[in-house]
């Protein structure tokens, strides 16, 4: 396994864009649960508009192979 985490491992993709003073902050997590050990890889970035942060986010999955995902608004 590549040290990304891929949707073809089994992984989750997570996403959140939060609202902050500065302007949209995206997030997203991988989670893998393997063999009793749960690998994660995660980032975060603040952006200036709401679709900017989505277009981050869908680049981000579509690197690791998610074809479908979810944000969560905060």
């Amino acid at each position: 396994m590549s040290s990304r985490l891929l949707a073809e491992d089994g992984a989750r993709f997570i996403t959140t864009v939060t609202r902050s003073s500065i302007g949209p902050q995206a997030s997203y997590r991988v989670i893998l649960d393997a063999g009793g050990r749960c690998l994660v890889d995660s980032d975060l970035r603040s952006f200036k508009t709401y679709t900017e942060a989505i277009n981050w986010l869908a680049l981000e999955a579509d690197r690791r192979g998610f074809t479908t995902w979810q944000c969560a608004q905060e």
